[in-house]
Protein backbone atom coordinates (compact mmCIF):
# COMPACT_ATOMS: atom_id res chain seq x y z
CA UNK A 1 0.00 0.00 0.00
CA UNK A 2 1.48 3.36 -0.84
CA UNK A 3 2.49 5.69 1.93
CA UNK A 4 0.37 8.59 2.80
CA UNK A 5 2.23 11.52 1.61
CA UNK A 6 2.68 9.82 -1.48
CA UNK A 7 0.54 9.14 -5.13
CA UNK A 8 0.89 5.87 -6.77
CA UNK A 9 1.00 5.62 -10.39
CA UNK A 10 -2.56 5.14 -11.87
CA UNK A 11 -1.42 1.69 -13.56
CA UNK A 12 -0.34 0.20 -10.35
CA UNK A 13 -3.71 1.16 -8.57
CA UNK A 14 -5.70 -0.55 -11.10
CA UNK A 15 -3.22 -3.40 -11.00
CA UNK A 16 -2.84 -3.69 -7.41
CA UNK A 17 -7.05 -3.31 -7.43
CA UNK A 18 -7.50 -6.32 -9.81
CA UNK A 19 -4.81 -8.70 -7.70
CA UNK A 20 -6.57 -7.77 -4.59
CA UNK A 21 -10.05 -8.77 -6.09
CA UNK A 22 -8.50 -11.59 -7.83
CA UNK A 23 -6.55 -12.75 -4.45
CA UNK A 24 -10.30 -12.74 -2.80
CA UNK A 25 -11.76 -15.05 -5.38
CA UNK A 26 -8.48 -17.50 -4.86
CA UNK A 27 -8.76 -17.42 -0.86
CA UNK A 28 -12.65 -17.74 -0.57
CA UNK A 29 -12.89 -21.27 -3.26
CA UNK A 30 -9.77 -22.35 -1.21
CA UNK A 31 -11.03 -22.02 1.90
CA UNK A 32 -14.53 -22.85 1.02
CA UNK A 33 -13.14 -26.09 0.05
CA UNK A 34 -10.89 -26.56 2.89
CA UNK A 35 -13.86 -26.43 5.00
CA UNK A 36 -15.81 -28.72 3.06
CA UNK A 37 -13.03 -31.22 3.39
CA UNK A 38 -12.50 -30.45 7.12
CA UNK A 39 -17.45 -30.72 7.18
CA UNK A 40 -17.01 -33.95 5.61
CA UNK A 41 -14.44 -35.47 7.97
CA UNK A 42 -16.36 -34.31 10.51
CA UNK A 43 -19.63 -36.11 9.00
CA UNK A 44 -18.18 -39.09 7.56
CA UNK A 45 -15.18 -39.77 9.66
CA UNK A 46 -12.71 -39.50 6.92
CA UNK A 47 -11.78 -36.33 4.41
CA UNK A 48 -12.79 -37.54 0.92
CA UNK A 49 -15.01 -40.76 0.47
CA UNK A 50 -13.45 -41.61 -2.73
CA UNK A 51 -10.12 -41.95 -1.59
CA UNK A 52 -8.05 -44.97 -2.17
CA UNK A 53 -6.45 -46.79 -0.11
CA UNK A 54 -2.42 -46.52 -0.75
CA UNK A 55 -3.02 -42.94 -2.11
CA UNK A 56 0.54 -41.54 -2.29
CA UNK A 57 1.49 -38.66 -0.07
CA UNK A 58 2.56 -36.88 -3.34
CA UNK A 59 -0.92 -35.94 -4.71
CA UNK A 60 -2.05 -34.07 -1.18
CA UNK A 61 0.61 -31.89 -1.84
CA UNK A 62 -1.03 -29.55 -4.10
CA UNK A 63 -4.17 -28.80 -2.51
CA UNK A 64 -1.76 -27.85 0.77
CA UNK A 65 0.52 -25.55 -1.03
CA UNK A 66 -2.57 -24.09 -2.71
CA UNK A 67 -4.17 -23.67 0.98
CA UNK A 68 -0.46 -22.24 1.67
CA UNK A 69 -0.80 -20.34 -0.90
CA UNK A 70 -4.19 -18.46 -0.88
CA UNK A 71 -3.01 -17.60 3.18
CA UNK A 72 -0.20 -16.02 1.56
CA UNK A 73 -2.04 -14.20 -1.14
CA UNK A 74 -4.23 -12.15 1.83
CA UNK A 75 -0.86 -11.47 3.61
CA UNK A 76 -0.21 -9.83 0.35
CA UNK A 77 -2.60 -7.47 1.14
CA UNK A 78 -1.12 -5.74 3.32
CA UNK A 79 3.01 -6.61 2.37
CA UNK A 80 2.84 -6.86 -1.53
CA UNK A 81 6.93 -8.63 -1.65
CA UNK A 82 6.10 -11.26 0.71
CA UNK A 83 2.78 -12.67 0.36
CA UNK A 84 3.14 -12.49 -3.80
CA UNK A 85 6.76 -13.99 -3.32
CA UNK A 86 5.19 -16.38 -1.07
CA UNK A 87 2.48 -16.96 -3.35
CA UNK A 88 4.57 -17.62 -6.57
CA UNK A 89 7.12 -19.49 -5.01
CA UNK A 90 4.39 -22.34 -3.32
CA UNK A 91 2.30 -22.69 -6.89
CA UNK A 92 6.00 -22.63 -8.49
CA UNK A 93 7.00 -25.08 -5.86
CA UNK A 94 4.28 -27.61 -7.09
CA UNK A 95 4.10 -27.01 -11.17
CA UNK A 96 7.13 -30.10 -10.95
CA UNK A 97 4.36 -32.18 -8.76
CA UNK A 98 2.04 -31.50 -11.46
CA UNK A 99 4.00 -32.07 -14.22
CA UNK A 100 5.24 -35.11 -12.48
CA UNK A 101 2.10 -37.08 -11.56
CA UNK A 102 -0.24 -35.42 -14.41
CA UNK A 103 1.79 -35.12 -17.56
CA UNK A 104 -0.26 -32.91 -19.83
CA UNK A 105 0.21 -34.86 -22.89
CA UNK A 106 -1.02 -38.02 -21.59
CA UNK A 107 -4.78 -36.40 -21.49
CA UNK A 108 -4.32 -33.51 -23.36
CA UNK A 109 -7.19 -31.13 -23.72
CA UNK A 110 -8.97 -32.01 -20.09
CA UNK A 111 -5.47 -31.73 -18.27
CA UNK A 112 -5.35 -27.46 -19.77
CA UNK A 113 -8.68 -27.34 -17.03
CA UNK A 114 -7.45 -29.28 -14.29
CA UNK A 115 -5.18 -29.59 -12.98
CA UNK A 116 -3.10 -27.07 -15.08
CA UNK A 117 -5.61 -24.02 -15.70
CA UNK A 118 -6.39 -24.02 -11.51
CA UNK A 119 -2.77 -23.79 -11.20
CA UNK A 120 -2.51 -20.70 -13.33
CA UNK A 121 -5.71 -19.24 -11.37
CA UNK A 122 -3.67 -19.83 -8.35
CA UNK A 123 -0.22 -18.26 -9.69
CA UNK A 124 -1.84 -14.95 -11.56
CA UNK A 125 -2.44 -13.07 -8.71
CA UNK A 126 0.51 -13.56 -6.30
CA UNK A 127 2.43 -12.50 -9.82
CA UNK A 128 0.44 -9.67 -9.61
CA UNK A 129 1.37 -8.68 -6.45
CA UNK A 130 5.26 -8.90 -7.31
CA UNK A 131 4.63 -6.43 -10.02
CA UNK A 132 2.75 -4.02 -8.04
CA UNK A 133 5.36 -3.88 -5.36
CA UNK A 134 7.92 -3.54 -8.04
CA UNK A 135 6.39 -0.76 -9.78
CA UNK A 136 5.86 0.85 -6.66
CA UNK A 137 9.24 0.67 -5.33
CA UNK A 138 10.74 1.36 -8.83
CA UNK A 139 8.18 4.86 -8.89
CA UNK A 140 9.45 5.23 -5.05
CA UNK A 141 6.02 5.34 -3.59
CA UNK A 142 6.01 2.56 -1.23
CA UNK A 143 4.63 -0.54 -1.73
CA UNK A 144 4.75 -3.86 -0.09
Amino acid sequence: MPKAGRVADPGTLRLRRVARVWSLTVALVVFAAALLALWNRIATGRFDPRLVAGTPFVEFLPPLFALASAAALLAAWRWEWLGGLAATALQLATLPLLLARWPPWQRFPRYLLAPYGVWLWLTVPGVLFLICAWRSRRSGSGGG
